[in-house]
């Protein structure tokens, strides 16, 4: 059913039907459970950020560095804050 839904090419947030989203949110559960899965946590704390940085820029960023790191088995233990 996944593969379904994700070869339509129809964006998630615009499908309007409530059980296909669903359906897919269940199935990105299932496979994010997997053992074999390796996930990144990025929590960015709004009240420190300095000037114009805006909490997705900095998140995008910490996602590539941590993604990178996890690439090369340099997988990093701290979380961000």
């Amino acid at each position: 059913m996944l593969r379904t839904s994700i070869t339509e090419r129809e964006n998630f947030k615009d499908c309007a039907d409530f059980g296909k989203r669903l359906e897919l949110l269940s199935g990105f559960v299932d496979i994010l459970s997997r053992d074999e899965v390796q996930l990144i946590d990025i929590q960015i704390n709004c009240a420190s950020l300095q000037g114009a940085q805006s909490p997705e820029e900095i998140a995008f960023m910490f996602l590539c560095e941590r993604a990178n790191d996890l690439v090369r088995g340099e997988a990093v233990p701290w979380v961000c804050s």
